[in-house]
């Protein structure tokens, strides 16, 4: 009977044994399958990209100095690219006629204040009257005021700096015949430039007064801080631009005319970035896997954009919001399951 005992007991764990090996197997094969990743998302982040716009390095302060008076340029004591200070000579002008009219002027006053003098002289010892010497009064008075005139019109024929700075052109030389309107020389102030440039309409609207921008300027091995302190109300409606001015910063080293670049912002767009470590290459071709709700990874061929430090810009294959593996091993297949990694 205990034989028949002992064969029943070791038939059942026969049994048992039997049933459980298929389980252990697939339980096996299933952990053997799995691989355990790291992931990441791809985030959207809003932004503008920057564009480069062409300007001009100006002066903030210039001044074209003009004829008044018609004659000869007599003297030209400055020369381009030299620095003057305000009230200096630059140009002087012959005019015979404004000269003989100041010299008339000047002998007049000086004929009427003898006269003056004398009938006062004579009042005094009762030999000429009040009247006379009030008219004679009067006629001083005149004449002070046609000589000034005339000292005006003298001054004109010289034509001095009105700030300091530096001579930026010179239209005439010595003997040179003018004429009232014609430019003489144009004087720029020193130390302080602005970028002039004409900005797209469509950008115009981003751009932001005492905002500060990167301005880049033909010669020099560096970029410059420019504030905007200028925008215009209106566009050109042949170029559909604005004109818009921009305070440099520094301006060691800065000449006006140098050619200037201006990185303004672009119309803000949504991009989408994952890691750099999720996109592997094969070939010409970019490919990411991600990983679905199931935890199985599917393969997708990405497109990127710029890849800036750790984070690389994916312009099609993906969406904000999906999972990425992160450094994908070799054996890694399309439809296989992971665990994520927390």
């Amino acid at each position: 009977m205990n034989t028949r005992l002992l064969l029943s007991s070791s038939f059942a764990l026969l049994l048992v044994v039997g049933c459980t090996r298929p389980e252990i197997r697939e339980l096996s094969s299933t952990n053997k399958d799995s691989l355990a990743v790291a992931t990441g998302q791809v985030i959207a982040i809003s932004g503008s990209d920057m564009i480069d716009i062409s300007g001009v390095v100006r002066p903030e302060h210039s001044a074209i100095l003009s004829a008044q008076l018609m004659g000869t340029v007599d003297a030209v004591p400055v020369h381009l690219g030299e620095r003057v200070h305000p009230n200096e000579l630059l140009v002087k002008i012959q005019s015979g006629e404004v000269s003989a009219r100041y010299s008339q002027a000047k002998a007049q006053l000086s004929q009427a204040k003898f006269d003056l003098s004398r009938e006062q002289g004579l009042l005094l010892k009762g030999a000429s009257t009040a009247d006379l010497v009030r008219n004679l009064t009067t006629r001083v008075h005149i004449a002070e005021g046609i000589l000034e005139e005339a000292k005006a019109y003298l001054s004109y024929l010289q034509i001095r700096a009105p700030f300091e700075g530096v001579i930026a052109k010179k239209n005439i030389d010595r003997g040179t015949w003018v004429s009232p309107g014609v430019p003489l020389i144009e004087i720029e102030q020193v130390g302080s430039y602005s970028v002039e440039a004409n900005i797209p309409e469509v950008l115009a609207h981003g751009l932001k007064i005492g905002a500060t921008y990167k301005v880049q300027i033909s010669n020099l091995n560096r970029s410059l801080d420019a504030k905007l302190s200028e925008v215009s109300s209106e566009s050109d409606m042949q170029t559909h631009a604005v004109f818009a001015k921009f305070k440099l910063v520094d301006t060691e080293g800065l000449l006006s005319g140098r050619y200037a670049t201006i990185k303004v912002p672009s119309i803000e767009n949504t991009k989408l970035y994952v890691a750099s470590e999720a996109v592997t290459r094969e070939g010409q071709m970019e490919r990411v896997f991600v990983v679905r709700d199931d935890h199985s990874v599917v393969l997708r061929l990405v497109k990127i954009g710029q890849i800036s430090g750790n984070k690389t810009e994916i312009l099609a294959g993906v969406d904000a919001g999906e999972n990425v593996v992160l450094s994908p091993t070799v054996g890694l297949r399309e439809g296989q399951h992971v665990e994520v990694l927390p």
